[in-house]
């Protein structure tokens, strides 16, 4: 098994194909509907396990674990790591699902792992009416890629150093 813990990519590295497993636009294979190994790796260490509830300027609910946000997280909550993987994984199925339910042109691996943690990190909602996605759809590649760094915002709309990394 191939150590993948020296390996991370961003998100528009990752559409465009410069990912581990290449693919990019017009890439050999294509999705297969999952994030895959490399895909879950780079979004775990993009969110980082965060034992204690935490909440950001801006937003509705509080964030605990690998990046798990909504109702049932209450200030003073804490989460285990095995807990906080738990939830990583019921949220990634959630956003994969709204990937797979939302393009309908063909993507490869690479497309799909960059959109799906864009989805992750923006929200379903969000994702489903971006510009990126309707330029996608509309088979316009490119300037889906090109709405990658529009999402550098944080919930307060100021520009984030960390998210214009991760989207860069």
């Amino acid at each position: 098994e191939e150590d993948l813990s020296s390996k991370k990519s961003n998100d528009l590295q990752t559409f465009e194909g410069g990912g581990l497993f290449g693919g990019g636009f017009g890439g050999s294979g294509r999705s297969s509907g999952k994030m895959s190994d490399q895909g879950v790796h780079d979004l775990l260490q993009y969110e980082a396990f965060k034992p204690n509830a935490y909440h950001l300027d801006g937003e509705k609910y509080w964030t605990i674990g690998y990046g798990h946000n909504g109702p049932d997280v209450k200030p003073g909550d804490t989460i285990t790591k095995e807990a906080a993987m738990e939830l990583f994984k019921k949220d990634l199925a959630r956003f994969e699902n709204c990937v797979n339910s939302s393009v309908t042109v063909p993507i490869s691996q690479n497309m799909f792992d960059a959109l799906v943690s864009l989805c992750y990190n923006i929200g379903e909602g969000a994702f489903k009416s971006s510009t990126l996605l309707k330029k996608l759809n509309e088979g316009d590649y490119k300037g889906a890629q090109q709405e990658f760094m529009k999402w550098n915002k944080d919930s307060t709309k100021k520009e984030s150093g960390g998210l214009t990394t991760r989207r860069q």
